[in-house]
């Protein structure tokens, strides 16, 4: 199971396969179900981004791979239905084709993500993930109050606040959006996509001196992030710090 897990998170999604097959045959464990869900998953979207394909292929592999999924997920929950975090990993197989527009997709996932939080009534995880799946679905005010709930009840939530930011981002709401990542910057001092979507933000409001600020940190965390680079080159443009935008630029 160890060993198939360390090739999933390498993206081997052959070589975990296999691995975690054998592992099933000995261990018929909801354990190793829901790694095999997260497998067919990682197939899934494997097969979306395949654009070699003739799209009658593709949606056939699609279908095939679904199935598959949707039946490891359900695996989990048939060995133990009390379990909740079986049921997130079965909501997980359809939120992936939310987006799709396929007929029950949404309301599979929401009925297994409801379960979980029935089973597991204290967790603010499971009011992020339900809001992540209502934003997919293009219900924004169900996922602002299901991100709102979660952070009250824990009110250092980084994930939660963070979501919440990017909802306001999405809707326009660009100082509100700043003011949320804002919290995170402070609780995750050291997570660079927090300070590059800062920056991104306060450059998009035209506030270039604290865009610099927010872009400088995120290079100090990952000098080579050439994304940060971009926007950081582009804040000195406008701070008429020519010289240092054109470092920048260089760099990339």
């Amino acid at each position: 199971l160890g060993s198939g897990v360390a090739s999933l998170s390498r993206g081997d999604i052959e070589d975990a396969d296999a691995k975690l097959t054998r592992a099933q045959a000995f261990l018929p464990h909801d354990s190793v179900f829901r790694v095999r869900t997260e497998v067919a998953i990682a197939r899934m979207q494997e097969v979306l981004s395949d654009t070699s394909g003739d799209a009658e292929t593709v949606r056939a592999r699609f279908q095939d791979v679904l199935g598959s999924a949707v039946a490891l997920g359900k695996g989990a929950t048939d060995y133990d239905q009390t379990n909740y975090q079986n049921w997130v990993t079965l909501g997980r197989v359809y939120e992936v084709i939310v987006p799709l527009r396929i007929e029950g997709a949404y309301e599979n996932a929401k009925a297994a993500y409801e379960r979980a939080r029935s089973l597991n009534p204290k967790s603010p995880a499971m009011h992020l993930v339900l809001a992540r799946l209502d934003a997919a679905h293009g219900d924004l005010d169900a996922a602002r109050g299901h991100l709102e709930e979660a952070i009250e009840m824990k009110g250092n939530y980084t994930e939660a606040i963070f979501a919440l930011a990017q909802l306001e981002a999405q809707e326009g709401n660009v100082q509100e959006a700043i003011a949320q990542t804002e919290k995170v910057s402070l609780i995750a001092p050291n997570d660079m996509g927090v300070f590059f979507q800062l920056g991104f933000l306060r450059y998009t409001a035209r506030d270039y001196v604290g865009a610099a600020r927010a872009l400088e940190r995120t290079v100090f965390l990952n000098p080579v992030y050439a994304n940060a680079k971009y926007f950081l080159g582009l804040s000195y443009a406008k701070l008429e710090r020519t010289d240092d935008a054109i470092a920048q630029f260089g760099d990339i």
